[in-house]
C-alpha cells in the first residue's frame, strides 16, 4: 500500500505521505479485521506498523490550520441564509448561524463551545424607542477562551 504508484484503470495514486495517515488507516482496518474474525490483532502487527513508518520515512510534521477571519465568516453566513436549499427545520438554519458566531468568538476552540451553559448566557429584552417589537439581546460570557 505504501508503494502503490497506479490504482484503478491506470490512475496515478497519491499514496502516504504522513504518518498520521497510516495510522488512520491501519486503526480502521484493526477494528474491521478484529470485528469480521472476532479476535485482537496482536501487538507484533502494531509494532510492525511503526517500522513501516521509519522504514518509507513518513513525515510527522502537522500541518499548519487556516484561520477564518471576519469577512470569511460574513460570507458564509449570508450563504446560509440566503440560499433555497431546504433545511429539515428552519431552526436549523438559525442554529447554524449561532453556532458559527460562537465559534468565531472562542478563537478556534471547540472545548469553549462544548463547555457553555445556561449561567453564560444573559438574555435581555429591550424596548425599542419608536414603539416597534422588543429586542432580543444574548449575551454569552465564556470562561473557557483566551483572554486578550
Amino acid at each position: 500500500m505504501l508503494d502503490q504508484c497506479r490504482g484503478k484503470k491506470g490512475r496515478r495514486v497519491c499514496g502516504i505521505k504522513s504518518s498520521s495517515t497510516l495510522g488512520t488507516y491501519w486503526k480502521i482496518f484493526r477494528l474491521i479485521y478484529d470485528e469480521a474474525n472476532d479476535a485482537n490483532t496482536t501487538a507484533s502487527s502494531t509494532a510492525r506498523c511503526t517500522g513501516y513508518r521509519k522504514e518509507h520515512k513518513l513525515s510527522n510534521k502537522k500541518r499548519g490550520k487556516t484561520a477564518v477571519y471576519l469577512e470569511d465568516l460574513v460570507g458564509i453566513l449570508q450563504t446560509n441564509l440566503t440560499t433555497t436549499k431546504k433545511y429539515g427545520h428552519g431552526r436549523h438554519r438559525i442554529q447554524l448561524a449561532l453556532f458559527h458566531h460562537l465559534a468565531g468568538f472562542s478563537a478556534n476552540r471547540p472545548q469553549a463551545v462544548l463547555d457553555l451553559c445556561y449561567r453564560h448566557i444573559v438574555v435581555t429584552l429591550l424596548r425599542d424607542p419608536l414603539g416597534g417589537p422588543r429586542r432580543i439581546l444574548l449575551e454569552f460570557s465564556y470562561e473557557f477562551i483566551k483572554q486578550f
